[in-house]
């Protein structure tokens, strides 16, 4: 599934913000659970504006569970002339965050007036898992067994649900599989094959 990022900007109905806000429009945000991640947001002064813009952040999510998401910025930038100032906005996931899509949107203030920008595709999706296993012969007649190492990445819990099943090569006499149906989110399970 393809996902697209936006970015808009709104100023302060209490005069015209004497600067801008911007960052990267077409970015993606991805932040698995239990992890962190950053991205820039460039203030830049209008007219040669010099003075404090004080910085904040907030997230929006339909599906935010008991855990949500939980964004920082960093909380003021000083502007002087025509040079631009970056800040840093900060997404935060815990362990236990569900799987949702925010839109976060940052607003600088300064003198009453304002500027906004929202990222409106901030997702934290579902953990991830890799799977290995040891290589097996078996002789006919006889059963050997591969031990299969499930390893999860991003702080991912959770039951990995198994099953196995043989390749028909049309020759007859097909050897049959087994496998523990289910393993936690870290371990190891040993299936069968005769």
């Amino acid at each position: 599934m393809a996902y697209s990022g936006s970015i808009s900007n709104t100023t302060g109905l209490v005069g015209l913000a004497p600067f801008t806000l911007s960052g990267a429009v077409d970015t993606v945000i991805s932040v698995l659970p239990g992890t962190s991640s950053t991205t820039a947001v460039t203030v830049t002064p209008v007219d040669g504006f010099t003075g404090n813009v004080a910085l904040s952040c907030s997230l929006v999510t339909m599906l935010a569970g008991a855990t949500p998401a939980t964004c920082s910025i960093t909380p003021s930038v000083t502007l002087s002339g025509m040079a631009p100032a970056t800040a840093t906005l900060t997404i935060v996931t815990q362990a236990q965050t569900s799987p949702a899509v925010y839109s976060v949107t940052v607003t600088g203030a300064s003198g009453g007036a304002s500027e906004t920008i929202t990222y409106q595709q901030v997702h934290v999706p579902y953990g991830v898992f890799t799977m290995t296993s040891t290589p097996v012969t078996v002789e006919a007649g006889s059963t050997g067994n591969s031990t299969i190492t499930i390893t999860p990445s991003a702080a991912f819990t959770g039951t990995v649900a198994l099953q196995c099943a043989e390749v028909n090569t049309g020759l007859g006499n097909e050897p049959s599989c087994s496998i523990a149906p289910s393993v936690a989110s870290s371990g190891t399970t040993t299936p069968g094959m005769t």
